[in-house]
Formats: C-alpha cells, structure tokens, sequence
C-alpha cells in the first residue's frame, strides 16, 4: 500500500487542508505535500500524531495489517457523511427498504 496515497485520502476525507494537518503535528504544509507524495518516510511519532487527528490508528496511517479495498474519494465522503448524518442515513434506509 501507498502510505502517502491512503494519507492523502485520510485527509482529504476528514476535509482537512495540509495546512491544518501540518499545524496539528507541528510542521510546515510543504512537509505533510512530501508525506503523501513519499518524498519523505513518516516517522512513528509523526504517524501517530497523525492519527489522532486523522481519528484512526496509526496502522491505519502506514497500511500495516489486512490490506482493505480502496474507495474513492467520493465513495469516502458518502460514507463519512452517512455516518454523522442522521437525516443522511434515514434516507438511505428508506431507499433501501431498512426499518
């Protein structure tokens, strides 16, 4: 797996810009850009920092364990959506026939 890529969608899923993640973990934008396009390795304190703002763990973050299918971005946004919309997820189970 891409550490970077599946950075990068962490990231973009939480709707967060480089410049907030950077600030969170005490680093320049540029810095968290060279992350996700693996310029740079990601350092176990840095991972887990990251993790906590990106709200998984940081195995997560490095791709370590079971590898799991990769969603779109879009595919992603649906999902977080649904999962802190309680308007989103009636809908969903009305359109689906779910009780």
């Amino acid at each position: 797996m891409n550490i970077g890529k599946n950075l990068k969608q962490l990231r973009e899923l939480k709707e967060l810009t480089l410049e907030e993640v950077g600030n969170y973990i005490g680093v320049k934008k540029a810095t968290v850009q060279r992350y996700e396009s693996g310029e740079i390795d990601i350092k176990r304190t840095i991972a887990i920092k990251l993790a906590e703002i990106l709200g998984v763990t940081p195995a997560e973050i490095m791709g370590w364990g079971e590898e799991k299918p990769t969603l779109t971005s879009l595919e992603q946004k649906i999902i977080e959506k649904y999962r802190k919309t309680p308007e989103m997820q009636a809908a969903v189970h009305k359109l689906l026939g779910i009780k």
